[in-house]
Order: structure tokens, then C-alpha cells, then sequence
């Protein structure tokens, strides 16, 4: 009886009519007209059957509280942590706001302190290319040493350049007595060769497309004389490349690049 009613408790569908009709059915072997039918036998079968059923439903009662229990503990648990978690969220919240005034105020301190520096250090790199003028100045005045050949160094050449610029603006301020003469001859030649190879290196880097080293000569030619001519020719092949590409591509070249060189400038 219990297996006949836990199976229709199991089923999908639980259909009380079906489940009198089966115990009916199972306790008179189908044959409730037969003169040995016991109405007694098929009560006592209804009320074991409802005795299952009320033991089920205990079963499921406290099955259910069970797990109302478990789900208001486990409830409780992520309540718990999630009170924690938002205090810790605030907590974090604070700290990172109080690190970002922290950081903001050592960035302006550092650049404060880097504004300072700079103010110092500014005279100090003044006074060493200063000294360091003066004692190249010095050995060109002296007519026994051959102080020009470390000019002709072609790997010093960006150390030369540095050198040599500030060494001829003084010579220039010198007046032409005979001590200064020789002086100021052999400083203008250096001069000119030097900034005749830094544009001879432009060029070359200019042929082998190194921008970076472009950039390097076109920087230590700013000081020099050459600096704008060293531009215009840049410009003047820039334009022939494209006057080139042009003529290449459409029969207008000219007009195009008549319209180009007045946009240009």
C-alpha cells in the first residue's frame, strides 16, 4: 500500500481521484460486486492509506522548515558578508580618496621641487659651458697648442658642435689685435667645417630615411648660420618628391603643383 501511494505522491501530476480508484482497485482485486466483498477490509485500506499520507506530509512539513531554516541561516551568512563587504568598500573608498590628495600633494611638491632645481641647476650648466668656453679659449690663444685637431674628430662631432658655437660668438665679440687673430682664424674655420659636416650628416640621414638622427642634426644646426639653409634645401626636396610622385600619377602635375607650392606657402 505504501509503494502504491508514495507512487502517485512521485508522479508528475498527483490526481487524488486516480489514487482512490488504484487503492479501491488493489484492495477488492477489482471485483467490488463479488459477494465476498469486505467493506471493512477496503476501510482499513483507506485509512492506512491516509496514514501515509499524513506521515508524508509531516515528513514534508518538517522537510520544508528544514530548509526555510537553512535558507535564513545561509540568508544571514551573504547578509553578513555583504555588511562586510560594503564596510570594507567604504573603508577602501576613504583610503584611496585620502591617497589621491596624498599624491596630489607630493606631485605638487615635486614639482615644485623640480622648479627649483631647474632655477639652480640653469646657472650651474651656465657656469660650466661657461668655463668650459673659456678653457678651450684659452688653449686656442695659445699658439703651441694644436687644440683644432680634437675638432677634426669625426666621431666628437656632436661634442665639438657644442663647443665650437659658443667659442666663436666670443672670438667674434674679441676685437682683431694680433693676439686674437690666429685665434679667431683657426675657431672660424673649425666652425665652418663643422657645420659643413653636421650638414653633410643631415643629408645622409635624410637619404637613409633615419629620422631620429634627422632630428639629432637639424637640433645642433639650429645654433649655426646654416640652420635655415639646411631647412629650405629639406623643403626643396620635399617638393621635388612630390613634384616627382606627380608627375608619375597625372598629366596636371604642373597646375597641381603650382596650386600646391602657393598653399604650401
Amino acid at each position: 500500500m505504501e509503494e502504491l501511494v508514495l507512487a502517485n505522491l512521485d508522479s508528475t501530476v498527483f490526481d487524488v481521484d486516480n489514487l482512490i480508484e488504484n487503492i479501491a482497485y488493489k484492495s477488492t482485486d477489482g471485483n467490488v460486486v463479488n459477494e465476498n466483498f469486505d467493506p471493512n477490509l477496503l476501510e482499513s485500506k483507506f485509512r492506512q492509506a491516509m496514514s501515509i499520507l499524513q506521515d508524508y506530509q509531516v515528513q514534508t512539513e518538517q522537510n520544508i522548515k528544514q530548509l526555510e531554516e537553512a535558507c535564513e541561516k545561509e540568508r544571514n551568512t551573504w547578509a553578513n558578508s555583504v555588511a562586510q563587504l560594503e564596510e570594507l568598500y567604504q573603508s577602501t573608498y576613504t583610503g584611496q580618496q585620502e591617497l589621491e590628495m596624498r599624491i596630489s600633494v607630493i606631485s605638487t611638491k615635486v614639482i615644485q621641487i623640480g622648479h627649483q632645481l631647474e632655477s639652480k641647476s640653469n646657472p650651474r650648466q651656465q657656469l660650466i659651458d661657461a668655463r668650459t668656453t673659456a678653457k678651450y679659449l684659452e688653449r686656442f690663444l695659445d699658439a703651441n697648442d694644436d687644440v683644432s685637431l680634437m675638432f677634426q674628430d669625426a666621431s666628437k662631432l656632436e661634442q665639438a658642435a657644442h663647443i665650437i658655437h659658443p667659442l666663436y660668438n666670443v672670438l667674434q665679440e674679441l676685437p682683431d689685435e694680433p693676439k686674437f687673430l690666429d685665434a679667431k682664424t683657426k675657431v672660424k674655420e673649425r666652425y665652418l667645417a663643422i657645420e659643413e659636416e653636421l650638414l653633410l650628416e643631415f643629408s645622409r640621414a635624410q637619404v637613409r630615411n633615419d629620422k631620429k638622427a634627422m632630428k639629432k642634426y637639424i637640433k645642433l644646426l639650429s645654433k649655426f648660420k646654416g640652420h635655415n639653409d639646411c631647412i629650405q634645401n629639406f623643403i626643396t626636396d620635399c617638393l621635388k618628391v612630390c613634384q616627382c610622385i606627380l608627375k608619375r600619377i597625372t598629366s596636371e602635375s604642373k597646375e597641381i603643383f603650382d596650386t600646391y607650392f602657393i598653399d604650401f606657402f
